[in-house]
């Protein structure tokens, strides 16, 4: 029930989403990267404020079934975020260097702990503009490393 409720959704929305990593890579400018980011962001920050609630369920709420949960499920979803975030960035660019497993697990974790400070706190989360201070974030990333 929960692998449909949460995982799915998020499995579904992983592989049908556009993922703009090239594009960003491709952009010549700062402000379009930042403007595609700042797209994909806001989009992966509202997945995460719709399926928080049973994603949180099903990690912490029943015995082993969350470890299970994490290691069928969610890994291989991060897993495929990483792999797209290593082929978007460009050889050369700052976030090249950072092991693109990471970069998934810090970009989920972001939206994961930015909704849930939202929703203990009784807040209204702006997934828009949680998705422009990850895009501030992320774009220098994209920069290329200056030569010494």
């Amino acid at each position: 029930l929960f692998d449909a409720a949460v995982i799915e959704p998020l499995e579904r929305w992983m592989t049908e989403y556009h993922h703009l990593g090239r594009e960003i890579s491709a952009a010549t400018s700062a402000e379009t990267q930042l403007e595609l980011l700042t797209r994909t962001g806001s989009a992966f920050m509202r997945e995460m404020e719709t399926i928080f609630p049973l994603l949180g369920l099903a990690l912490f709420g029943s015995g082993d079934y969350g470890r299970d949960f994490y290691v069928r499920r969610v890994m291989p979803v991060l897993d495929m975020w990483a792999e797209r975030t290593r082929v978007s960035l460009p050889k050369g660019a700052r976030g090249a260097r950072l092991d693109p497993r990471f970069m998934a697990s810090v970009g989920t974790a972001v939206a994961f702990f930015m909704v849930a400070d939202a929703r203990f706190r009784n807040a209204r989360f702006d997934n828009a503009e949680a998705g422009r201070q990850l895009a501030e974030l992320m774009l220098p990333m994209f920069e290329r490393k200056s030569a010494r």
